[in-house]
């Protein structure tokens, strides 16, 4: 895969020699004056047009000739998902003080599949599903995707459409549908009555049907802003009461009670209306295994009634990985996220505990098919978790590349990482008191396996896919 875009590569710094050979019979003044970019060739693409290349180049013909700008094109060139390696070669220009720049692309294969749905619960005996994307729709650059899952009683659609270059212009149109038909087990961590029967959880039935739309542009080389907006029709079937019983130890006898089980969605038909705007900064030199780089993305959500919602919150997010390349050629990371809801929001809008442990199935298109808890290593209360408004994790990875090739497999590696999660929500966070011995909601979480890198999409191996995708 390509080296890292802020470093210069051995090719790179060729090109370099070749400009300064051209011109080593000027004088010293000469030399410091600039060089004019009189044209720009592109080889070695056959299925990407020449238009889609050139704009995603930071230079034009008739600009100033600068180093600094290769790196810049190299990287989006490369962050495309359209090319395996990027190059340019410097040529004598057909008078003084001009130069030829030759664009080098290898391509790569972009229909690409990007989700692969496998799995088994107590709940779900089975469910399958893909998401494929194809990155380089009729060579324009246009990227479409098509994402599915089916169970018995749950299935999920998606279809996206991305322009990243609207009218050739450093502005990006995203436009998204999705329908979810959903089946989801809400329930109290010592028993759960179910409109006055004792159950072992609460099924909420409900449909999604909504959209999304947005839009973005490039600031600088490495960060983007978007904004958007959110529109879902809910349709729910909820259980007229469902209660959840507590039991307390009051000196040492120990006692029950019950109380209402907070189901966080309309019963009947409502609407989910927000508005988005999320920022991303991102200098990884590999997209699907990076070893060297940063990516950093902060998202806010604002639903509202003055926008046709039925429900009023805001909702932040931001996460923060970095990578760092060791002397040998290993691979240390560092991963942070961090999410808030204020107001109410329905239930598959808040954070999941799947989202965040390694041992409990994550959603896929935002459907929950597993009732597993957390594993409660640290011995805390994160067991009784499952959807909440507060959440943290905190990860240290470590990676050992594998194999690197220009063919199918493209690079594989080893990894392992280890680190805490936290979840909880603002009322548990508000009636705490400096005497309260409980545990806050807090627990370990890691994973190991190997990752391979193809041609046609990222796959992996690991503890937490087999753990989580399959009941023991």
């Amino acid at each position: 895969m390509a080296d890292s875009p802020p470093l210069a590569t051995l090719r790179h710094l060729a090109s370099v020699a070749i400009l300064l050979a051209l011109f080593s019979g000027e004088s010293r003044g000469a030399s410091q004056r600039s060089y004019t970019i009189e044209s720009i060739a592109i080889r070695g693409n056959t299925r990407t047009r020449d238009k889609t290349i050139r704009e995603r180049l930071t230079f034009h013909v008739g600009d100033p000739y600068h180093e600094k700008e290769l790196t810049r094109s190299r990287f989006r060139l490369l962050l495309s998902g359209f090319f395996d390696d990027v190059d340019f070669r410097i040529r004598r220009g057909s008078g003084p003080h001009k130069v030829r720049v030759e664009v080098l692309v290898t391509e790569r294969w972009t229909l690409v599949i990007d989700e692969l749905y496998l799995g088994s619960s107590r709940r779900t005996a089975f469910w399958g599903g893909l998401a494929v994307t194809e990155r380089n729709l009729f060579g324009r650059g246009l990227q479409l995707g098509l994402a599915a899952v089916f169970a018995r009683h749950q299935q999920g659609y998606r279809l996206t459409f991305t322009d990243p270059f609207v009218a050739g212009k450093a502005l990006m149109l995203r436009v998204g549908l999705l329908y979810n038909n959903a089946v989801d087990f809400l329930f109290g961590p010592n028993g759960t009555i179910v409109d006055g029967a004792e159950s072992d959880f609460a099924r909420i039935e409900y449909r999604r049907l909504g959209f999304t739309a947005s839009v973005g542009f490039l600031v600088g080389t490495y960060s983007s802003i978007t904004a958007g907006v959110r529109f879902e029709g809910i349709q729910a079937k909820v259980p007229e009461s469902v209660q959840e019983r507590v039991q307390l130890t009051i000196d040492g006898t120990q006692t029950s009670y019950t109380r209402r089980l907070g189901i966080d969605i309309d019963r009947g038909r409502s609407y989910l209306s927000a508005l988005q705007l999320g920022f991303t900064y991102q200098s990884l030199n590999n997209p699907a295994l990076p070893s060297n780089g940063a990516r950093i993305q902060l998202l806010a959500e604002v639903g509202h009634k003055i926008f046709g919602s039925s429900y009023s919150y805001a909702k932040f997010t931001a996460q923060y990985d970095h990578y760092w390349r060791l002397p040998w050629k290993h691979t240390i990371s560092l991963h942070a996220f961090g999410g808030y809801i204020v107001g109410a929001t329905p239930f598959f809008n808040q954070f999941f505990i799947g989202d965040l442990s390694d041992f409990v199935p994550s959603r896929e298109l935002e459907l929950n098919f597993s009732d597993r808890v957390n594993p409660n290593i640290l011995r805390s209360t994160l067991n009784l978790k499952r959807y909440e408004d507060i959440a943290g994790r905190l990860l240290v990875g470590y990676a050992i590349p594998l194999y690197t090739g220009r063919r199918f497999l493209l690079k594989a590696d080893f990894f392992f990482h280890i680190g805490l999660i936290a979840l909880t929500s603002s009322r548990e966070v508000n009636i705490r008191t400096a005497a309260d011995v409980r545990p806050f909601p807090l627990d370990l979480t890691f994973n190991l396996g190997f990752r391979f890198d193809t041609t046609i999409g990222v796959f992996g191996l690991s503890l937490s896919s087999l753990v989580s995708a399959f009941q023991f």
